[in-house]
């Protein structure tokens, strides 16, 4: 008798528990990015009988519902810190490496001999094409690989990149590899980010300089500054409008005068839904500032001021993953804006790169 009271309380508190979370979730809005995991979360998938029956609905709910339940950063958080007590050695595509090293996870199964080769021969055409140099940064993996756990696989970058010097010839080549491989022992690369560092982006710096003849400046420690000590992640509509503006005021002071009218400037972003981000961002950014306006200025020196951007990227994104939470707050930060910017980007609607630039049809920035 006890033994049965035992298992229907047990079930009770389960479906209790169910039930709280159940609740829970109906009132817990979705969010569109983890800070905790810098990426964007999945969205409610939209409905439709062909996708019930063919299963992609139902996969595309698991994962909403996997990216979007209650408490989820902090579940995350407790698993991680178990697997990390546990001594675990690789969590989601990143390894737990020496002198806490979060490094990322490139499986050597994934890149092919034919997929290397195909990607190689289309680099060598357009280095041929433009008479371009090419520098191509290792991963922490590569470079780090004392911080790796033992035995622990990764794609030989060293091979890929010699196949690359061998067919676009060692004029067109910047080895930065050996550059950062000299210097493994230093903080060339951040703990838990995949980025190269300040001082990592320096070597590369000096290997580019050698290698087309400039002078090298000197690393200087006392001349830096601290940037941010609140960084709020890459979406974050601070953190977008302030980069929005810096890559204008950089555009038109420093870059729009080499360029001579003869080139363009392209911003490479983290994501499309980032892409979708920036595009509004620095709309609003020229739209606020009448001398960076085309229309305004005169023809000859047209030129050096930014069009309407324009944005490329493949496949579609949904506006909701572009969408952020903090976006309303975005108008009382800045002084110039009248109006949010990302208010204009539409929930339910799929961003392609044809139908985001119905509206961009000038020069791209």
């Amino acid at each position: 008798m006890d033994d049965k009271r035992n298992s229907l309380l047990t079930i009770g508190l389960v479906c209790a528990v169910l039930l709280v979370l159940g609740v829970a979730d109906l009132w817990n809005s979705d969010r569109v990015y983890s800070e905790a995991e810098n990426r964007v979360l999945a969205s409610r998938p939209a409905f439709s009988w062909e996708s019930l029956f063919t299963g992609e609905y139902g996969d595309a709910y698991e994962k909403y519902m996997s990216d979007q339940f209650v408490g989820r950063d902090k579940w995350v958080g407790l698993k991680t810190r178990a697997d990390i007590r546990f001594r675990k050695k690789e969590i989601n595509g990143v390894y737990l490496g020496a002198d806490h090293y979060l490094i990322g996870v490139n499986d050597p199964g994934e890149y092919t001999e034919q997929m290397e080769n195909s990607r190689v021969a289309s680099l060598t055409k357009l280095v041929n094409h433009w008479d371009a140099k090419v520098m191509l940064v290792p991963t922490a993996d590569n470079i780090l690989t004392d911080k790796l756990p033992a035995f622990a696989p990764y794609y030989d970058e060293e091979r890929l990149l010699m196949k690359v010097q061998d067919s676009i010839g060692e004029d067109h080549y910047i080895d930065v590899y050996h550059a950062l491989q000299e210097h493994a022992q230093e903080p060339i690369y951040y703990r838990t980010d995949h980025h190269w560092t300040s001082l990592g982006a320096y070597y590369g710096f000096l290997a580019w300089a050698d290698s087309v003849g400039r002078f090298p400046y000197p690393y200087d420690v006392n001349g830096m500054k601290t940037v941010s000590e609140n960084f709020q992640g890459t979406l974050h509509p601070t953190n977008v409008m302030q980069k929005a503006q810096f890559i204008i005021e950089h555009f038109m002071k420093n870059v729009s005068k080499m360029l001579g009218g003869q080139a363009k400037a392209m911003i490479v972003a983290s994501s499309r839904p980032a892409v979708i981000r920036y595009k509004y961002a620095i709309e609003a950014y020229l739209h606020a500032h009448p001398e960076y306006d085309r229309e305004q200025v005169a023809e000859a020196i047209r030129f050096q001021v930014p069009g309407e951007p324009l944005v490329a990227f493949s496949g579609k994104v949904n506006g909701a993953t572009a969408i952020m939470d903090e976006d309303e707050s975005t108008i009382t930060e800045f002084d110039y804006l009248k109006e949010n910017p990302f208010a204009a980007i539409r929930r339910d609607y799929d961003y392609t790169e044809e139908n985001s630039n119905n509206i961009a049809k000038n020069v791209q920035i």
